[in-house]
């Protein structure tokens, strides 16, 4: 079980899946590299879970820490270009 006023912030990496139309993909935030992206394999971007991402990391610094979350240096978008792709319609999630 995770405690939030401990690990959240400290994890190196949160991941966020996200299932939209029977297509799954996810928002990872990475801390160590200080990034928020989209992942999907079939080359959408996602922005408004991204956002939702963004929003839920400042409510949770908000109200774990007492500090808004500070985004800045952090690197924010879509991993669209180089992620793998899938090879059908139908076998969701991310591909070495």
């Amino acid at each position: 079980r995770l405690d939030l006023r401990e690990g959240l912030f400290s994890s190196s990496a949160l991941i966020f899946p996200h299932v939209h139309n029977l297509h799954w993909t996810c928002v990872v935030v990475d801390f160590e590299s200080r990034s928020i992206f989209s992942a999907d394999s079939m080359s959408g971007q996602h922005e408004d879970f991204v956002k939702h991402v963004c929003g839920f990391m400042d409510i949770a610094s908000r109200e774990l820490r007492g500090e808004v979350f500070d985004f800045g240096g952090w690197a924010i978008g879509s991993l669209r270009a180089c992620s793998p792709k899938q090879p059908n319609a139908f076998d969701c999630g991310l591909f070495p």
